[in-house]
């Protein structure tokens, strides 16, 4: 047929080799994918008919982490004048197991087997999204999403899907009209953004064009070029071979395009420390392989990299495919040598595991900054699996130096150094709880007429109170048990430990709703005057609608415990009018803004949220505080469990927005866990980000004097501009400063008022010399420094 008669198709093999020192910014190449125009609508019947084999076809679905999935999807795409058009191919190798029910239009689609994507017609910062789900039933779901993430599930437009099952896949074929989107005079070159996933249930897995752990998430797009018939490339069979031992990385894909003597095809690395040689290639129009390029250096002992694929016009440069940014995953190095926590306390064991594709003699040592050997070891033959590290060898905060060599045959040494943080270990006074205000100046909890700053965690057990103390928090969210008797024994173990309790008050598995009027009255009558009783968790994300009930139940409490404010979370609420916002205030004490970033907001979003809560609060005529609620855990395909470097961001971020507080959910996930679609804080899958607190939480123990204190009169500037706040404690300044963007930033920041000194900065064990006010500094992406600038005397 004609259409067969245009299309090539092509293997490519590039061999990356990397070395050098280039540095290609993240986001300068977006990634990108074409829709071609058709001059023949296609029937939407879920077959796909002869229009839809010379349509762009993208088989790169990729899993949240970047990984490929195990069930092959495939979409092709295209646009008339009136309508844009999909036609997904999902392979399917447990069809017994398929889950596809017929729902009514915006029934729980996304609860099967379906296909999930957005579209943004109109780009820009603040965007509009229009989000669809289809199942091979042909059941639809679809809403608008207003930026960052607001639903408007009433939005409905007159689009068109059908479904297909097959013995081994089944398809769905889709058509929306460009009207129902406001888009009007396309023409080709055009540029909309979306992302395309498919949510498979047999194995649950879900992925797409752009990875991601929630279709809901319009931050994780690709830009869409609109193209006519000559100018368009598809991409198939895309996959990622690294070979450790020769250093190497293959990237093979397919290329589909009617006019592939344009095209050249590069790869272009992301990490500063790799450059990429010689991987250009200007594809053949012929149906021949392309030639192995790029044979210079080698790979062996670089760190994990990232790279994208680009496919472009070789004369105008303009890309017509740029694949998501790809990390290099099971890459080895000679040596692999990990420690098995984030970071240590003084006197902590430390274990490191170890392996090599190599052999030889080993030597195995512990050094200080300065470089002197503190702990070594030698080893002949194969290497521990395990090499432990007495605890005396650490026997102050710093950051240790754990060596691991090795001597091969023929004189050839090979090195590997990894750090090891130890933090001084939290230490928070052990109270008496008699009475819990709030400063209504600023919102900070006064216990006992003494400011605290709660650290809390959700979801423990009893059996958990030493690990949790042990991490450094400070609070946790109790009494979720059926009687008061079962809850005051609870607050017994949270006392005989140090921690404090936020009771929950609703009724057992019932947490959105208000318990039952007698079992409150119970509850608080019991527990009112615990010396571990710090707050009443009210309610768990009321709505709106509930407010009217909630504040009954808020005055209930109040009247019968007038000493200890009442906890509320507030959730989904950054589009909300002032007037909303108000009188969610009027139903709590402590408004706890649970916004969770990594998935659906921009990271900043934490500092919007938090500040939206300080100003509801200090607008109010009644004192109220804000404690900012963190995620901890994974639940896909809604939520991923975040790096201890972005907890440590958000943390910060609410901080310097004025939050009096922090939450984290949560600790256990027992539904979760019990299903295998998720854990909690203490999972074995969340070690790395659990011992993360212990550094996080020590420096929450050293601030919380500042943070509770009211702000000096300093003004701080910063230059670029980064998120900032000054605190003053007894004998030193705080200045913490975030950097939440994904490049690395050169800061200078000035600060008025300070005299010349030499500022520490926390858990970084190092120093920055302050001159006429002014420090600089280097910020990593996402970073955080915390100065301590001794005041004079002190």
């Amino acid at each position: 047929m004609w259409f067969m008669r245009k299309m090539v198709i092509i293997l490519i093999m590039i061999i990356a080799i990397a070395v050098g020192n280039i540095y290609n910014e993240e986001g300068k190449t977006v990634p990108t994918i074409c829709a071609l125009k058709t001059s023949m609508p296609p029937q939407i019947d879920g077959i796909i008919d002869p229009v839809w084999t010379s349509a762009p076809v993208y088989g790169t679905f990729f899993l949240p982490d970047g990984s490929t999935p195990e069930a092959k999807t495939t979409i092709r795409l295209l646009y008339d004048d009136d309508n844009f058009y999909i036609f997904y191919e999902c392979d399917e190798p447990l069809m017994d197991k398929l889950d596809s029910k017929v729902y009514p239009h915006d029934g729980p689609v996304w609860t099967g087997d379906s296909v999930d994507f957005f579209l943004i017609p109109f780009p820009g910062p603040q965007p509009i999204a229009y989000h669809f789900i289809a199942n091979p039933a042909g059941s639809t779901y679809d809403e608008k999403i207003l930026y960052p993430r607001k639903e408007d599930n009433k939005w409905n437009a007159s689009w068109k899907a059908a479904g297909i099952v097959d013995l081994k896949k089944w398809t769905v074929e889709i058509s929306i009209p460009w009207s129902d989107l406001g888009v009007k005079n396309l023409v080709p070159g055009n540029i909309i953004e979306g992302n395309f996933g498919r949510m498979r249930k047999p194995k649950s897995e879900i992925s797409a064009i752009i990875p991601t752990s929630g279709f809901q998430n319009i931050e994780r797009r690709t830009r869409i070029r609109l193209v006519s018939e000559s100018g368009w490339v598809g991409v198939t069979s895309f996959a990622v071979t690294e070979d450790s031992t020769a250093g190497t990385l293959a990237v093979n894909c397919t290329v589909i395009s009617p006019e592939m003597k344009h095209l050249l095809l590069k790869i272009k690395t992301i990490l500063p420390s790799i450059q990429v040689l010689s991987v250009s290639q200007v594809l053949a129009k012929k149906d021949t392989p392309v030639s192995t390029v790029g044979m210079a250096g080698n790979l062996k002992d670089k760190e994990n990299f990232s790279f994208v694929v680009e496919i472009v016009d070789k004369n105008t440069h303009e890309a017509y495919y740029i694949s998501p940014v790809m990390i290099t995953k099971s890459f080895q190095k000679s040596i692999l040598f990990e420690p098995d926590q984030y970071c240590y306390y003084p006197g902590e064991q430390v274990i490191l595991s170890i392996s090599s594709v190599l052999k030889g003699s080993w030597y195995f040592s512990v050094r200080d900054p300065n470089g002197k050997i503190l702990y070594e070891q030698r080893v002949k033959g194969s290497p521990p699996e395990k090499w432990e590290v007495p605890g005396e060898v650490f026997n102050s905060p710093g950051i240790y130096i754990a060596v691991a060599s090795l001597n091969v045959e023929g004189g050839e040494i090979h090195n590997v150094e990894v750090p090891l943080l130890v933090v001084q270990k939290p230490s928070w006074p052990k109270i008496e709880v008699k009475k819990v205000d709030i400063r209504k100046e600023d919102g900070t909890l006064m216990v006992n007429g003494e400011p605290f700053f709660p650290v809390e965690i959700y979801h423990t057990e009893e059996t958990d109170y030493p690990e949790i103390v042990y991490l450094g928090f400070n609070t946790v969210i109790a009494g979720w048990k059926d009687t008061p008797q079962e809850i005051r024994a609870q607050l017994d173990k949270c006392a005989a430990v140090g921690l404090l309790a936020n009771v929950g008050l609703p009724d057992r598995g019932y947490g959105d709703r208000l318990g039952k009027r007698e079992n409150v009255i119970a509850k608080v009558l019991a527990v009112k005057d615990h010396p571990a009783l710090l707050m009443y968790h009210l309610l768990d994300e009321p709505k709106v609608s509930y407010y009217s009930t909630l504040k009954l139940g808020y005055e209930l409490v109040k009247s019968l415990d007038p000493n200890h404010p009442q906890y509320c979370t507030l959730p989904t609420f950054l589009n909300y009018p002032e007037s909303i916002l108000d009188e969610a205030a009027r139903t709590r004490d402590i408004i706890a803004p649970d916004i969770y970033p990594f998935d659906y907001y921009p990271v900043t979003a934490v500092y919007d949220a938090v500040k939206i809560c300080v100003d509801t609060a200090r607008r109010s005529s009644e004192a109220k505080g804000v404690v900012y609620v963190g995620p901890c855990f994974e639940w896909l395909p809604h939520y991923r469990l975040p790096l201890p470097e972005e907890a440590r961001l958000i943390a910060y971020l609410a901080i310097i927005a004025g939050a009096n507080g922090l939450g984290w959910y949560s600790y256990r996930e027992t539904g979760l866990e019990r299903t295998k679609t998720g854990f909690g804080l203490h999972a074995p899958e969340a070690t790395k980000l659990r011992t993360s607190f212990k550094r996080l939480n020590s420096e929450m123990a050293i601030l919380a004097p500042a943070l509770c204190a009211p702000a000096p009169k300093q003004e701080v500037v910063t230059n670029p501009k980064v998120f900032t706040v000054f605190k003053e404690g007894n004998t030193a300044f705080f200045l913490i400063v975030a950097n939440p963007a994904k490049e690395q930033k050169e800061v200078t920041i000035h600060i008025s008022g300070i005299p010349d000194a030499k500022a520490e900065v926390l858990n970084e064990f190092r120093t920055v010399q302050i001159t006429q006010g002014i420090i600089k500094d280097t910020f990593g992406p996402m970073d955080v420094h915390v100065y301590i600038i001794p005041k004079q005397g002190g």
